[in-house]
């Protein structure tokens, strides 16, 4: 990496750099084992919930919203796990822009240019924190909401009959002989598996809404950073027009070429992202 990750790096990507290190998909980690064996748990959490959701479906047993939930798992892991592998086989194209993305904050920069790449940091901090936020809001409602607060009050050695309801899903694929304590600890591996799930999701979307964001700055500055006015219509005089348009036309290939390796990574999750939530919204018009 030829730039310097600074203190204004780190505010505009820390949030796409926690995410993606949490996940195992960072791309400047991703040679490393750790990364790895992070990655590999990921992914392993996922299959498993896309099991579970899979069963509790083809069961068909539980209520109506039970069966809904199940329906929107089994639909959604397979874009989670697609959201892990892809951007990891796909690093070195993540890695390239991740480090343009560094090398703008290395340079120097006029005051315009800052102001609208502070901008643009803003919008993605402000809709990673609104979603992040929401998700956690959501998940803390279902662990809370599902919980069976009335085991507490038995003697977790007997295997009473309760009513029993795991946080997403019925839960079919559990034996019913299941005693109170296993119970518990399969309730809190699907919370856990609910935040990995999540994270995967919506998580590593809201990040690479961060990445898009800066991208996004950085097309709106390309006429301030080539020796532009603000206002698009008068060069520098004190520029060479000819190096103007040189260092212009550089950049603008720059930035094509970074947007070429975005849908190149990419268009594969947006092409699954389509199709399974059209058939998301398909069947659960059938079923209301």
């Amino acid at each position: 990496m030829t730039g310097k990750w600074n203190s204004n790096a780190e505010y505009d990507l820390g949030f796409y750099k926690l995410i993606n290190r949490v996940l195992g998909i960072y791309p400047l980690e991703c040679h490393e084992i750790f990364s790895t064996i992070r990655m590999i748990v990921v992914l392993t959490i996922n299959w498993i919930m896309l099991y579970e959701q899979a069963i509790d479906l083809i069961s068909g047993c539980g209520k109506t919203e039970e069966i809904i939930e199940s329906i929107v798992g089994v639909l959604s892991y397979p874009v989670a796990i697609a959201k892990i592998i892809l951007p990891r086989y796909y690093w070195r194209n993540m890695k390239e822009i991740l480090e343009s993305a560094v090398e703008d904050w290395s340079r120097n920069i006029d005051t315009a240019a800052r102001k609208t790449m502070m901008e643009w940091v803003a919008i993605g901090r402000f809709i990673f924190i609104l979603e992040i936020t929401s998700l956690c809001m959501l998940l803390t409602y279902t662990t809370i909401s599902h919980f069976p607060f009335s085991i507490l009050n038995q003697n977790l050695l007997e295997n009473d009959t309760i009513d029993r309801n795991l946080p997403w899903g019925s839960g079919c694929w559990l034996p019913p002989n299941t005693s109170n304590q296993v119970f518990l600890i399969v309730y809190f591996a699907t919370c856990v598996q609910q935040i990995v799930g999540s994270l995967s999701n919506m998580g590593f979307d809201v990040s690479l809404f961060i990445i898009l964001s800066h991208m996004c700055g950085q097309i709106e500055i390309l006429k301030v950073d080539r020796g532009m006015g603000t206002d698009a219509t008068m060069f520098d005089p004190s520029t060479n027009p000819q190096k103007v348009y040189r260092e212009f036309i550089n950049r603008h290939n720059h930035l094509l070429n970074l947007c070429n390796l975005f849908e190149r990574t990419f268009n594969i999750i947006i092409l699954i992202h389509m199709v399974l939530y059209l058939g998301l919204v398909t069947i659960l018009r059938k079923c209301t």
